[in-house]
């Protein structure tokens, strides 16, 4: 893989008879890792159709330099 100027691009590669896969799921466990989320449970969170987001809604990030974080 090359590196972009310090772009992590974080994809794996698994090939199969039927073609390959690609993955991020080493990058993404990264990220939980650096958020200290990594033990956390999931649940399935369906998103309702047309919804519309403004920046009002929700609660903002507590460190919202954590979220802009060009080092992930």
């Amino acid at each position: 893989m090359v590196q972009l100027s310090g772009t992590k691009l974080g994809i794996e590669v698994a090939r199969s008879p039927k073609g390959y896969l690609l993955s991020q799921s080493k990058y993404i466990a990264d990220i939980l890792q650096q958020a200290q989320l990594i033990d956390n449970q999931t649940i399935d969170t369906p998103l309702k159709l047309n919804a519309r987001y403004a920046p009002t809604n929700g609660t903002p990030f507590p460190d919202p330099n954590f979220v802009s974080n060009p080092s992930w």
